[in-house]
């Protein structure tokens, strides 16, 4: 066996040598529906904006269409023709055979001069419900002219709504698994609404923000019937909780805190990306410049995250409620660029994800730091974890080029974690254990990746376009079991099968010029033994990354060789400065190896049952780095 001889940060390596042994395996294709292509005429577009999965392993998913788009991808045909405008919402349901369901206008009706209606966001309950969060601007309406929508309910009634030029408002529609709105609740005028999510009680839990600054703004935060003001003297964000049948349960406000005379200081306030954890807790992110009490009850936690005009970096913070609006703790990252995504693993842990422009601390408590530097890469990557306290785990920083981004991260409900992501140049995705994704067409490369709970990479698949297509999916969805939905929007011609199979999607008119854009949505099952990581991420010994220096300073190096055919893996460390130990754990928790090595050159070969394992190198009491090792 030789041995491949690798720089001191052993674990970073050991991951990606033993891993580039492994066949990155192919997502199963099962089905793909195109929705809305017509090969015949122009314009006939259709663009998918927000999708969810129902209880009975439908696809619903909201987004705009031009009206003589069928929405039945079948032999049959349905087209949205209530609705006079050119372009409009639309609500529609899918099962997971592909078959279609339901479609529907949102809204039904509108009138005036260019009014706007979007339907941005939708999330369904365990009862089949579909919530739609709609989004209707008059910013086009004439000097002294109303822009309107109607939404027709189920009863027959029509709830209208108006408003005057410049004017906005959000509305949150409940439909029923038949597509029938059966509760209408209009948000008051400029209040505008970031997430929405469903927690394991089917309560609806919204995020959102109001206010201006220097400005005093009150506002009715509650939503539909009743009352509920609340009082901005800059920009403030809120938490809203309903239960299922539609009452208010809690609003939850963090206040801007005003300091003095303005002094040329931006303040604003975005709470966006909500999750809730096994037993309904609320997470969200939060964008913020300025000074703000970002604890919603009756005691203070101050914040002061001053705006970086300089290099216009931001200041973000994630907090967390309990599940009656309680604040518990919040943790903040100032001075940086980050997407700020966030989403809660099966365990209950705190992922963020999202591109990283400029250097972050990503360990923000008082004992500890870790930055991580793009080093000038645009479109960089980070994933990071953070237990249910709160308190840093490991990241992994993959290096990318500009215009790189992460689109969605998913989480599936059996915890494996999913991301999409679309590339414009070449870029090495090595520290998630991918090899270069090599040069791109001129529409970039889009792949899916599927990662371990350390965000070590199991496979990847990339989207094949020809060189006149463009497939941009929006959003990963999961179902039952193994499988995995991909919805999205794409114009021209692409592969959507993964495999060496072709399975041609095609909108490409007769006249290029046309350009013509579809919704997808295809269906596909990833392998049912997948690895996952089963060891006790609670435990505070469990690090992975955060002390590579330590090795640095005690090894000069180590080098390893393991065989993906063979169980058996060789360690060699060269001139130790230390006595160090080696620890070999199985996924149980059991310890199946310990060596100590003396401070000189030694070597040791593993011979392990198939499985993955977590090593551990110490000294002492101190536990220096830790990694997984699979074994074939």
């Amino acid at each position: 066996m030789n041995l491949l001889k690798l720089p001191a940060n052993f674990i970073l390596i050991l991951n990606i040598v033993v891993y580039s042994h492994s066949s990155f395996a192919q997502l199963t294709f099962n089905w793909a529906q195109s929705i809305g292509s017509n090969v015949n005429q122009p314009n006939h577009h259709v663009r998918i904006s927000a999708s969810a999965m129902s209880q009975d392993n439908s696809v619903v998913f909201t987004g705009s269409a031009d009206t003589s788009v069928d929405f039945d991808p079948g032999p049959g045909v349905y087209k949205l023709t209530s609705n006079t405008l050119a372009f409009g919402s639309f609500l529609a349901k899918y099962d997971s055979a592909g078959n279609f369901i339901y479609a529907r206008a949102v809204p039904d009706t509108m009138w005036g001069t260019y009014p706007e209606a979007a339907a941005w966001k939708v999330v369904c309950d365990n009862y089949g419900n579909a919530y739609v969060i709609l989004y209707f601007d008059a910013a086009y309406v004439s000097a002294g002219q109303y822009a309107g929508m109607g939404i027709k309910k189920k009863s027959g009634v029509t709830v209208y709504d108006s408003l005057p030029i410049f004017k906005f408002r959000n509305s949150i529609l409940k439909y029923n698994s038949n597509g029938k709105c059966t509760s209408v609740k209009k948000m008051a005028i400029d209040v505008e609404l970031s997430d929405a999510i469903i927690d394991h009680h089917d309560n609806l839990i919204i995020s959102g923000y109001f206010g201006e600054y220097m400005e005093t703004v009150t506002k009715d935060l509650a939503p539909g019937p009743g009352v509920s003001l609340f009082t901005a003297i800059g920009p403030d964000a809120f938490i809203t909780k309903m239960n299922p049948a539609g009452h208010l349960t809690f609003i939850k406000v963090l206040h801007y805190v005003y300091t003095g005379p303005y002094n040329g200081v931006i303040a604003d306030i975005y709470a966006t990306n909500l999750a809730v954890d096994s037993k309904d807790n609320i997470l969200f992110s939060v964008e913020l410049n300025g000074l703000y009490d970002v604890d919603p009850g009756p005691d203070t936690n101050l914040v002061h995250a001053a705006y970086a005009s300089k290099n216009e970096n931001y200041n973000y913070i994630f907090e967390k409620l309990d599940s009656s609006g309680n604040f518990m703790y919040r943790k903040k990252f100032f001075n940086t660029q980050f997407g700020m995504g966030l989403k809660i693993d099966g365990n209950d842990n705190i992922l963020l994800y999202g591109a990283l422009d400029t250097p972050i601390d990503i360990d923000p408590s008082n004992n500890n730091t870790v930055i991580i530097n793009p080093n000038g890469y645009y479109g960089s990557f980070l994933l990071a974890k953070f237990n249910n306290n709160g308190a840093y785990q490991y990241s992994k920083f993959i290096t990318g080029g500009e215009e790189n981004f992460i689109n969605d991260f998913h989480i599936t409900k059996n915890n494996k974690f999913f991301f999409y992501a679309i590339f414009s140049d070449s870029t090495a995705l090595a520290p998630a254990g991918i090899p270069s994704i090599g040069e791109c067409s001129a529409h970039g490369k889009k792949i899916i990746v599927q990662m371990d709970t350390m965000f070590n990479a199991f496979y990847y698949d990339e989207i094949s376009n020809s060189n006149d297509s463009t497939a941009w999916y929006t959003q990963i969805l999961s179902g039952n079991q193994n499988d995995i939905y991909l919805c999205g929007t794409y114009n021209g011609r692409f592969d959507a099968d993964f495999s060496p199979a072709v399975y041609y999607l095609e909108n490409t008119n007769v006249n290029p010029a046309y350009d013509v854009w579809s919704a997808v949505i295809s269906k596909y099952q990833f392998p049912a033994n997948l690895r996952t990581q089963a060891f006790n991420e609670t435990d505070a010994g469990f690090i992975f990354e955060k002390n590579i220096s330590k090795i640095e300073e005690n090894v000069n190096s180590i080098s390893i060789a393991a065989n993906a055919a063979t169980p058996s893996a060789t360690y060699l460390f060269e001139n130790l400065k230390m006595n160090c130990e080696l620890r070999v754990y199985s996924s149980a928790g059991q310890q199946v190896y310990k060596k100590t090595f003396n401070a000189r050159k030694s070597s040791v070969q593993l011979n392990l049952k198939p499985g993955i394992y977590l090593v551990q190198i110490g000294s002492g009491t101190n536990l220096l780095s830790s990694g997984k090792l699979p074994s074939y």
